[in-house]
């Protein structure tokens, strides 16, 4: 898939805008830093979950993740996907801690956590209590 197609890849149905908007940023500064990211996931339905699960791509089970509720977004490298080194992860991570710190959100990152370790994942801190608003 070309690098311009996969970045409106992603299921954008629901997504908070607070997310949509940093998954979008983060991959424009990465592309200022010659890192081509795109965003994976923003949305994942019941289906979707459900199979990701089973898979074990997720250790959530439907309503579980932030993504069920469009509070959560996956980006990863435009050619090497999730086949990225700890360092390498670790630079991004960085990159999106400074441009939430920025912008005043309020964001999780997966690469923070032991278990599950899930370094393309960013979460608005507080997506619990915001998941049910439009």
């Amino acid at each position: 898939m070309k690098y311009s197609e996969q970045q409106m890849r992603a299921n954008r149905t629901i997504a908070h805008p607070e997310i949509d908007d940093f998954g979008r940023l983060l991959v424009k500064r990465m592309r200022r830093l010659d890192v081509p990211m795109f965003v994976s996931t923003l949305y994942r339905g019941r289906d979707d979950q459900e199979a990701a699960y089973v898979l074990g791509n997720s250790n959530a089970k439907w309503g579980q993740s932030a993504h069920n509720f469009g509070r959560a977004v996956d980006v990863i490298h435009g050619t090497k996907g999730w086949n990225l080194s700890r360092q390498e992860w670790s630079i991004i991570g960085h990159v999106g801690k400074e441009l939430a710190e920025q912008r005043g959100l309020k964001v999780t990152w997966g690469g923070d956590w032991k278990r599950p370790w899930d370094p393309a994942h960013w979460e608005l801190t507080d997506w619990r209590t915001l998941k049910d608003a439009p």
